[in-house]
């Protein structure tokens, strides 16, 4: 609603001058994936440099054990191509 519209970024994309990366968790509990979705879409349309990597290894307030992660195998590839682009994403600071 309106009483949040001051924390709204979109206004502000336009100021941003660099390499832009986003991480989020899918299964964040507090702020929803969907917003950073929203927030590369503003950012696309004025830059072509931003990447956005969702991830299902963690949400915002816990992790999931590695015995989590491999009985949801079927989500690995996914999970391993947002690690390299993280990783990625680290190395060219």
């Amino acid at each position: 609603g309106d009483a949040f519209d001051w924390i709204d970024p979109l206004p502000h994309i336009e100021r941003v001058a660099c390499p832009t990366v986003l991480v989020h968790g899918r299964d964040d509990d507090v702020i929803p994936f969907e917003e950073s979705q929203a927030l590369a879409r503003g950012l696309s349309a004025r830059r072509a440099d931003v990447t956005l990597h969702l991830t299902g290894m963690y949400g915002h307030t816990h992790t999931k054990s590695l015995g989590e992660l491999v009985r949801g195998a079927g989500e690995g590839a996914r999970e391993v191509g947002s690690l390299l682009g993280i990783l990625d994403a680290i190395a060219r600071l």
